[in-house]
């Protein structure tokens, strides 16, 4: 199922697995924070192979069964692998972009052509979008308050607003597909 082999003092992990449920089983039962996980995509459209490589400091694994070529199982399955290293990313993001970087400890993620920060949220690491806003004064006095009150950045009072009114909405969350 799986090949240990070790390479200049670091254990590498090499998957063997036929599914890419036997896969997603297998990494989360991972316990190792994950430092870096790169998702490579090589190949065209039709033919395409995907390698998610998940660097730790106990080692790192090499996984082969997870696809971001369309929207199915197995690039639904890499949206549950990513969460178990907690990390959230849109689906749609996964498939547009198809290769990419996420450096945990650097809070980066590296495409081809771009590069975009990542912050930890509410226990995972998530895309940082860049917004402005014009809110009344008496609501950012609200905010500032309840800042103080409850000792939490005002940032974190605005986002889990957000959350709410999006899952009020039926949006859903940042690692959901959107319908």
């Amino acid at each position: 199922m799986f090949e240990e082999v070790f390479e200049t003092r670091v254990r590498h992990v090499y998957s063997r697995c036929q599914s890419t449920d036997e896969e997603l089983a297998f990494a989360q039962t991972l316990e190792a924070e994950a430092e870096t996980i790169a998702i490579q995509t090589h190949g065209e459209e039709g033919d395409s192979a995907t390698e998610v490589t998940v660097f730790t400091d106990q080692a790192v694994y090499h996984l082969y069964q997870f696809r971001t070529r369309y929207d199915g199982h197995s690039s639904r399955s890499l949206v549950e692998l990513l969460k178990h290293f907690r990390v959230r990313l849109f689906l749609d993001f996964l498939l547009a972009h198809r290769s990419f970087t996420l450096y945990l400890t650097g809070e980066r993620l590296v495409t081809r052509d771009a590069e975009y920060a990542l912050t930890e949220r509410m226990g995972s690491y998530q895309l940082v979008e860049r917004v402005e806003w014009n809110i009344c004064s008496s609501t950012l006095d609200t905010i500032l308050r309840w800042s103080n009150e409850w000792d939490i950045p005002p940032e974190t009072i605005v986002e889990l607003a957000i959350s709410l009114i999006q899952e009020g909405r039926g949006e859903g969350t940042p690692s959901d597909s959107k319908p």
